[in-house]
C-alpha cells in the first residue's frame, strides 16, 4: 500500500496538475501576466500620485505668495494709516533768503520761499543735521513753495552745483 501511495504521488508531481486539473505552467503564466498587468496598475497610480503632489507643491507656493502679499499690503496700509495720524497740521513760514529758512527748519513746516538769496553755503551754522550737501534730511511733512514767477535756486557752492530748484 505505501508504494501505492508512493506512486500516487509521483504522478501527481510529475504531472503538475492544479486543483482545478490545469498544469501548473498554465497558472503560473497566469499568475505572472497579472502580476505584470498589477505593476503597471501600479506605476500608473505612482505616476498619478506624483503629480497629485505636485499639484499640491504649486498650489502651496501659490498660497505662500499670496498670503505673502496680502501680509505685505496689510502692512503697507498700516503703515500709511500711522503716517496720516502722525502728519500734522503745517505751519506757514514766509522766509526771504537761505539764512532764514535754516533757522526755521523744522517738520510739519510750510515755508513760502520769496524772492531773495538762497545760497546755503552762506549760513555759518551747522545745517548738516537737515542738509547732507545734496539734499534736505531728517525733516518730516515739509512743503517749499515758490512765491515768485522766476526760479528760486537753492545753491551751495561747496558742492558747486545748484541742489534744487523752485
Amino acid at each position: 500500500m505505501n508504494k501505492i501511495l508512493i506512486v500516487l504521488i509521483l504522478v501527481v508531481l510529475i504531472t503538475g496538475c492544479t486543483e482545478d486539473n490545469r498544469p501548473s505552467n498554465e497558472a503560473y503564466q497566469e499568475v505572472v501576466i497579472e502580476n505584470e498587468v498589477l505593476k503597471e496598475e501600479l506605476r500608473a497610480k505612482d505616476s498619478e500620485i506624483l503629480e497629485l503632489a505636485n499639484q499640491i507643491e504649486s498650489i502651496q507656493s501659490d498660497l505662500e505668495n499670496y498670503t505673502q502679499s496680502l501680509d505685505e499690503e496689510i502692512n503697507n496700509e498700516e503703515i500709511q494709516e500711522a503716517n496720516l495720524e502722525t502728519i500734522q497740521e503745517l505751519k506757514t513760514v514766509n522766509v526771504f533768503s537761505a539764512v532764514e529758512l535754516v533757522s526755521l527748519l523744522e517738520s510739519n513746516t510750510r515755508f513760502i520761499l520769496n524772492d531773495g538769496n538762497y545760497d546755503l553755503s552762506t549760513i555759518d551754522s551747522n545745517i548738516s543735521e537737515y542738509f547732507d550737501g545734496v539734499k534736505f534730511i531728517n525733516l518730516v511733512n515739509v512743503e517749499f513753495v515758490g512765491n515768485t514767477y522766476e526760479q528760486l535756486p537753492f545753491f551751495d557752492t561747496r558742492a558747486f552745483k545748484t541742489c534744487i530748484e523752485f
